[in-house]
């Protein structure tokens, strides 16, 4: 079926098929129309660099053009864009072509961190749900679930954090995404900031009583960090 259009430069009336249309053709009555429209309609725009004005012809302002020449365009993106920072509110400078990316969003590496588990919706899966019911249970309203991510300490999320005066952390390993290596990795990385840190893997949540031993008598340790970590790894540490 054919629509009736009236040609964007004479005037003329003519007809077009609705799927011309769709396209988003159909606005001139010839290609004659269209070359002496552009020709006449000239678009005056301010150069981002330099300032200058220059003239830009009709179709070509539908691209939103910014710099008056490549030489321009090529000094802007040496020079970079100055952006503020999502987290912080700092501003900073990053390269163009980073931006075009849909990136140099934050200031640093720390900034995008501490947003990521925001941006992803993290949420406790069903393991540290039943941990954080038994903790809360034992110690009630004296550990946080952290898994969100709302304390971070050195890019690390710790899963669970007592707020109530100590600096204890209980963290949650999978046996299928942790080797044995990261559990005294993960102790001196929170050590060097003062915190005690035990570490429940999900195969000890089949065993409640021997895990309510543990954490009860982690949570009333006094020891210091190393008299800590070699006890409580000789004692309780089996591994399939």
């Amino acid at each position: 079926m054919k629509i009736a259009k009236v040609c964007k430069y004479c005037k003329k009336e003519f007809k077009v098929s609705e799927n011309t249309v769709k396209k988003g053709y159909g606005i001139y009555f010839s290609r004659i129309c269209r070359d002496l429209n552009n020709k006449t309609n000239i678009t005056i725009l301010n150069c981002l660099y330099c300032g200058r004005p220059f003239e830009v012809k009709g179709y070509l302002a539908k691209n939103d053009p910014k710099y008056c020449s490549h030489f321009c365009q090529l000094q802007a993106l040496k020079k970079g864009e100055n952006i503020k920072c999502k987290n912080c509110g700092e501003s900073f400078t990053v390269d163009l072509n980073v931006v075009k990316k849909g990136h140099g969003k934050y200031c640093s590496l720390d900034c995008a961190i501490k947003t990521f588990p925001t941006r992803m919706q993290i949420k406790p899966n069903y393991s540290e749900k039943k941990l954080y019911k038994l903790i809360n249970f034992l110690f009630p309203n004296e550990y946080h679930l952290n898994v969100p991510g709302e304390f971070i300490i050195d890019r690390k999320i710790p899963d669970f954090v007592n707020i109530n005066g100590q600096k204890k952390i209980i963290e949650l390993f999978g046996e299928h995404v942790h080797p044995i290596e990261h559990e005294n990795i993960r102790k001196d990385v929170f050590a060097k900031f003062g915190y005690k840190t035990l570490i429940i893997w999900c195969k000890e949540l089949k065993d409640e009583q021997l895990l309510k031993e543990k954490l009860i008598e982690f949570n009333n340790s006094k020891t210091n960090y190393e008299e800590f970590r070699k006890n409580n790894t000789s004692k309780y540490f089996t591994r399939c």
